[in-house]
């Protein structure tokens, strides 16, 4: 069995949203003759009616009404993905792991990043209070993100700066 193509799907969803085709084609940037075509492959695919022709325009049927649940789900979800794409591109969300020395991750580093997460409420930044030694081998092995430890590094592989 073929399977239904997004296209058909946003034609269905934007004839269900006008009430139209001709404005569905307007919403999609297409021609009236492509959704209508789109919306025939969907009902042949899908082997039900999902409008009946009243007068000069176009009823949804039960089978349509059903459907449109389903795809309002879906493009609930994709509206998701988009969201948490942008949170992602602005480094709003996500996880942040930073090992440091304990004195630095109980106390300075926590009230330190305060603001920057008031600007970022969806991301899940966690400390890790250990040795030098510890850090550098985390920092090494992708345990963590960030890694604050006493210099000097002894390792010619990972980038570091001095804070002080």
């Amino acid at each position: 069995m073929a399977r239904i193509n997004s296209r058909q799907v946003e034609a269905f969803r934007a004839t269900m949203l006008t009430g139209s085709v001709t404005e569905a084609a307007a919403l999609m940037k297409v021609t009236q003759p492509a959704v209508s075509r789109l919306l025939r492959d969907l009902q042949a695919l899908l082997k039900m009616e999902l409008f009946e022709r009243r007068g000069t325009g176009l009823v949804p049927t039960a089978a349509a009404m059903a459907l449109y649940t389903e795809v309002e789900r879906s493009f609930v979800g994709l509206e998701r993905i988009t969201a948490a794409a942008e949170e992602i591109r602005g480094r709003r969300t996500g996880s942040l792991r930073i090992a440091a020395l304990p004195a630095l991750s109980n106390g300075y580093l926590p009230r330190l990043t305060g603001q920057f997460l008031k600007e970022r409420p969806n991301l899940n930044l966690a400390f890790f209070g250990v040795i030098s030694p510890i850090v550098v081998d985390w920092v090494l092995n992708n345990q963590c993100d960030v890694g604050f430890a006493e210099v000097p590094i002894a390792h010619s592989g990972l980038p570091s700066q001095r804070l002080a």
